[in-house]
């Protein structure tokens, strides 16, 4: 990427970097604001430990999702999980109310696409070399993470279906840019009531200590589709998607 903005953000790395660096050397003091940060930031810069450990930091996640034994089950542990930082195919969080930015609300969204684009989905040759490269990166993960050739394999065969089936459902990249679209404010107890798969309420209620009277949608076509993507039959595609979006997104760290 070239241009002044990606230069000006490549600067600044370098000098956080090079503070970080000093700071860790004992060349720069630290201020106690910093002190638990760069405990952090000497962790991730032990590259030896790193390599050291390989996939072990994993390992208990991916125990997490396999233990699963149902949607039910997936439902009732869904907090848990969500601190976690398991995926999973809605995603809450809390932030400014665009209709009032002196209150927070609660957003349910939708995941995103392992093609990042619903666009790449429309055209079967760009969506085969996507599918085939993404694929194949996730099973070699997999492998690095302790699975066979072939466990990796049929997890990523069953997760590239339950990913393709969410597609239909999804925002265009241009209807994503047009933020009204995402404030979509509907009453909790309505909202719950109408999916079957999920019990909302009690999760909100575990996870924040109170059930919220409104949520935004950000995406309600998808929302209406809810139940007759994740259900009894496709949960077991559901956990292997689980999976693989695990496993990519630790590879960077």
């Amino acid at each position: 990427v070239v241009g002044g903005f990606s230069d000006l953000m490549d600067n600044i790395d370098d000098v956080l970097m090079t503070d970080f660096d000093a700071m860790l050397n004992g060349e720069k003091a630290i201020e106690d604001e910093l002190i638990n940060f760069i405990e952090f930031y000497r962790l991730a810069a032990d590259y030896e430990m790193r390599d050291a450990l390989g996939a072990e930091p994993l390992l208990p996640y991916i125990d997490m999702i396999e233990g699963i034994e149902s949607l039910a089950d997936f439902s009732q542990h869904w907090a848990t999980l969500d601190m976690e930082g398991i995926p999973a195919p809605f995603l809450a969080s809390v932030m400014a109310d665009m209709g009032n930015a002196s209150v927070n609300a609660l957003y349910l969204s939708a995941p995103s696409l392992f093609l990042s684009n619903k666009a790449y989905y429309e055209e079967e040759n760009t969506k085969a070399a996507l599918q085939n490269a993404y694929g194949q990166m996730s099973i070699n993960l997999l492998m690095l993470a302790g699975k066979t050739v072939e466990e990796a394999q049929d997890i990523v065969a069953q997760a590239l279906v339950f990913d393709e089936s969410l597609a239909p459902y999804m925002k265009s990249a241009e209807e994503a840019s047009n933020y009204t679209t995402l404030y979509n404010p509907q009453n909790l107890a309505d909202f719950d009531a109408q999916i079957e798969a999920f019990d909302f309420a009690t999760s909100f209620k575990e996870l924040l200590g109170k059930v919220p009277e409104t949520i935004i949608l950000t995406d309600p076509v998808y929302f209406d589709a809810l139940d007759s993507l994740v259900n009894e039959e496709t949960f077991p595609a559901m956990k292997c998607w689980m999976l693989v979006l695990t496993v990519n997104s630790f590879a960077p760290i």
